[in-house]
């Protein structure tokens, strides 16, 4: 090969390489940071804690598929409401710690569920109800 030729052949070459190794990193992974790993029912403290565990849950399922996304199916909503009363049961009987990071769960609930039904709903309600089942989950883990 003509040596004029071999060094923009080379770096060419080098180029292509390197965008497709980039491309494979970036491939099929959404942008964002990676899912949050959730601890088992079985983490959550015996008492109200263990008893809200299942929903405390499903609420963090619920606010993962649905971040950032303008509609919720109704489907999930009705689970979303379902959930909300379990957790206004637990409330009452939850230990001090507890029972104040449970009710602003339920409150942040019923915030995205009254925006929805408002025909006001927007994704940061769900942000704020993930914030607020985060608080439960870490009251009644750590």
């Amino acid at each position: 090969m003509n040596p004029t030729f071999a060094r923009p052949v080379s770096t060419l070459a080098a180029l292509i390489a390197l965008t497709g190794s980039a491309a494979a990193c970036t491939s099929g992974h959404p942008a964002g940071p990676p899912p949050e790993v959730l601890p088992s029912a079985a983490a959550f403290h015996t008492g109200a804690c263990r008893d809200s565990a299942p929903a405390v849950l499903a609420v963090a399922q619920l606010a993962a598929r649905y971040r950032g996304k303008k509609t919720i199916p109704a489907a999930d909503r009705k689970k979303l409401a379902e959930h909300q009363t379990v957790l206004a049961t637990q409330a009452k009987t939850a230990a001090e710690q507890v029972k104040k990071p449970l009710a602003d769960l339920v409150t942040s609930i019923g915030f995205v569920r009254l925006r929805y039904a408002s025909r006001s709903y927007d994704p940061t309600v769900l942000d704020h109800m993930d914030s607020a089942r985060k608080a439960v989950q870490k009251a009644c883990t750590g």
